[in-house]
């Protein structure tokens, strides 16, 4: 796998991604193509925000969403959403 900087034209399969994984088992959640583009839309928006995307294949297999808080010495990296396609989570 190879990792890479998110961009926003990364967003339409970072959304079908997150809806495959977070629709299935174990969550069985509900969420559209509309209310998962506005989650990370949200996200990718924010001034400190940093994502990352994992690719095998011309794939994107995997995306960590996360940001930068800024702490009294140093900044910290704050995890958000991570998701990973669920034929590779073994």
């Amino acid at each position: 796998m190879k990792v890479f900087k998110y961009t926003n034209e990364h967003l339409e399969s970072c959304v079908n991604l997150y809806i495959k994984v977070f629709n299935a088992p174990p969550w069985n959640d509900k969420w559209t193509s509309e209310t998962a583009t506005k989650l990370l839309t949200n996200f990718s928006n924010m001034p400190s925000f940093i994502g990352f995307i994992g690719i095998i294949e011309n794939q994107i297999i995997a995306a960590c969403f996360g940001y930068k808080k800024m702490w009294w010495n140093n900044e910290e990296y704050f995890i958000e959403e991570m998701f990973v396609d669920n034929e590779h989570q073994d």
